[in-house]
């Protein structure tokens, strides 16, 4: 059923590694009510992906208090889905350092920061593209192409998932930074440069 949004609540690496495709990756979090709501068209049906030890009943309760009552069911893990030889999608997230070598070598050629104004205010990676990871289904920045990599970062690396997802579900080719955020990169970069040169 094409009006279904699959909405993934497993933790952001095993979203990453396998997914249904088209899902939506947003975290169980004490937030996942909210960003469902950012996201999702109001009170479309759901289909939730939830891990075998994740709390099925705290994800229906942010789910109803937001007003999504029509949840279509609920998949325990990817195992079944992969047993039976369904397709998957997946994208690269990677670590800080990994993220702060490929901007210092250019690898890194399209770079989306998805945090608030008033956080990119503060500090931001050279040459990024800016939109709100809330307003991002709906407004994809025009100077991004979907012929090279987007690599996506927040604070944290639960806003860098979702964000992903929705790049993803537009034709993307993403990479996420998994966990740590732009202030990260950035401190990692300025350590890297003051660290003695041991071939020296």
């Amino acid at each position: 059923d094409a009006s279904v949004w699959v909405v993934d609540a497993r933790p952001r690496g095993a979203f990453a590694e396998a997914h249904v495709p088209g899902a939506v990756g947003v975290e169980l979090a004490e937030d996942f009510g909210t960003w469902v709501g950012w996201i999702v068209p109001f009170n479309a049906p759901v289909m939730l992906v939830l891990d075998p030890g994740q709390d099925e009943r705290e994800a229906m309760v942010q789910l109803i208090r937001i007003g999504y009552e029509h949840v279509r069911g609920v998949l325990r893990g990817m195992a079944e889905w992969l047993s039976e030889g369904r397709p998957t999608e997946q994208f690269q997230s990677v670590t800080v350092a990994e993220f702060a070598e490929a901007v210092k070598t250019g690898q890194a050629r399209q770079i989306l920061d998805v945090r608030t104004p008033a956080e990119r205010a503060s500090e931001r990676l050279e040459g990024s593209v800016h939109r709100f990871a809330g307003d991002l289904e709906a407004n994809i920045p025009a100077e991004l192409s979907v012929h090279d990599p987007v690599w996506v970062a927040c604070a944290s690396g639960y806003r860098a998932n979702l964000s992903a997802s929705l790049l993803q579900r537009a034709g993307y080719t993403p990479v996420a930074l998994r966990d740590g955020g732009v202030a990260d990169v950035l401190a990692h970069r300025l350590l890297a440069a003051s660290a003695p040169d041991s071939h020296r």
